[in-house]
């Protein structure tokens, strides 16, 4: 069976292989990771937990890199921050923790990242959320460090659409640009606003699994029941993963049934939403099923078009003029289980979705969801006598290349 780590090339990312010396200074890294509202939901409070252990995990991978003048770590929440300060005191190689209070009320990403910036006297920056590399190594956080270590200006990121991590020099950039609300659109700011020379992280599954929402938790634990992804959950997010089946009943279910599908010869995939070509031939490696996608807005968010109301969709156009049954009857006769981006509807649509009725959609749980329209298309989902995934980016990026990769090493397995 081929256990090798999964990936599109083959780096040797064990510590044999020794860090590369970073070429002229270190950087620093910045973790945002937002708290557990207090009306939370149990699926959203599962997903800030894991969002924590995620966080956790990090910040000791970290100090095992070895790459970082600093860490710091904004966060309202204080059992977070009480967590990683006393998780330091543990670690191998004393890389300073700082802790800075991020706001709970008017939280703006781009103004909170340039203060931080500026407090710090910072110039060499590795932005990471909290959830955003579950699966990443000691070594992909070194690689992440040589990236900004230079003398040239730069901004390196998972995607330049929709970014997960940024690394970028000079930090004097964020005054150029108009500042983003949200971590996904400051790479693409960075670069053609601001005029710093792109450069995409290595396409790995490590960079772009992105623990976004009960989807992700959902993917997450059935891609690491088996080889060759079971042995990369580091120890405070395998505890929260293990709870997966029994908090989401309905959508662990329903991915197994995916699964099942995916693993099947002659059986009939869809994707639909913000898939990358990269992702695309992932799946045509990976799977023995064929598969129908359809990749659609693409950096709807950071070009504008989301916020000016211009994303259009062929799905959403088809169920304007079916409604939601036509749309489940015309999945239900081209494949055989379908993966969908509901963001993209939702664009479409130009709803404004609340993050509980997201969730809610994700996790398969109608009677929890506000929005009418939201819920009518998680009933039929559900109902639907194929297995139908909803989520978001995340899902059609490092969810479904995660899927592929268990599907891949069972297929090993039986051969």
């Amino acid at each position: 069976m081929d256990d090798r780590r999964p990936t599109t090339d083959d780096r040797d990312t064990s510590p044999s292989a020794g860090p590369r010396p970073l070429a002229v200074g270190r950087p620093s890294l910045i973790i945002f990771q937002a708290g557990v509202l207090p009306a939370a939901s149990p699926i959203e409070a599962l997903v800030a937990q894991a969002w924590f252990a995620a966080t956790l995990d990090l910040l000791t991978n970290t100090s095992i890199s070895d790459a970082f003048d600093q860490v710091i770590l904004v966060t309202e929440d204080s059992v977070l921050r009480d967590a990683a300060l006393a998780l330091s005191d543990t670690w191998p190689n004393k890389v300073p923790l700082h802790v800075e209070t991020r706001p709970s009320d008017g939280f703006h990403f781009g103004e909170n990242l340039r203060a931080v910036c500026k407090s710090y006297n910072l110039q060499r920056v590795v932005y990471v959320g909290g959830g955003s590399m579950p699966l990443g190594t000691p070594q992909d956080l070194h690689d992440l460090a040589i990236a900004v270590s230079g003398e040239g200006e730069c901004v390196v990121s998972n995607n330049l659409y929709s970014a997960d991590q940024i690394a970028f020099y000079p930090a004097s950039a964020l005054d150029r640009i108009a500042l983003p609300t949200a971590d996904n659109d400051l790479a693409w700011l960075l670069h053609y606003r601001a005029g710093l020379p792109f450069a995409p992280t290595p396409r790995t599954l490590a960079f772009n699994f992105d623990l976004d929402t009960p989807t992700d938790l959902a993917t997450l634990w059935w891609s690491t029941q088996s080889p060759p992804l079971n042995r990369l959950l580091d120890p405070h997010l395998a505890t929260i993963i293990s709870r997966v089946p029994e908090a989401t009943l309905t959508l662990a279910s329903t991915i197994e049934r995916a699964y099942k599908v995916m693993s099947t010869r002659r059986a009939e995939l869809l994707v639909a939403g913000r898939l990358s070509s990269w992702v695309w031939r992932r799946l045509e490696t990976n799977l023995p099923c064929q598969t129908r996608i359809l990749s659609e807005e693409r950096g709807m968010r950071a070009s504008g078009r989301e916020a000016q109301g211009e994303v259009r969709s062929l799905l959403g156009l088809y169920t304007d003029l079916a409604g939601i049954p036509g749309l489940i009857s015309a999945l239900e006769q081209t494949s055989n289980a379908a993966f969908l981006d509901t963001r993209v509807l939702f664009a479409h649509r130009r709803l404004d979705v609340s993050p509980h009725d997201r969730f809610a959609s994700d996790a398969l749980q109608p009677d929890q969801i506000s929005d009418p329209w939201v819920r009518e298309l998680t009933e039929a989902s559900v109902s639907s006598s194929i297995p139908i995934v909803l989520g978001g980016h995340s899902l059609v990026a490092g969810g479904l290349w995660a899927f592929s990769e268990r599907v891949r090493g069972s297929a090993s397995a039986a051969s």
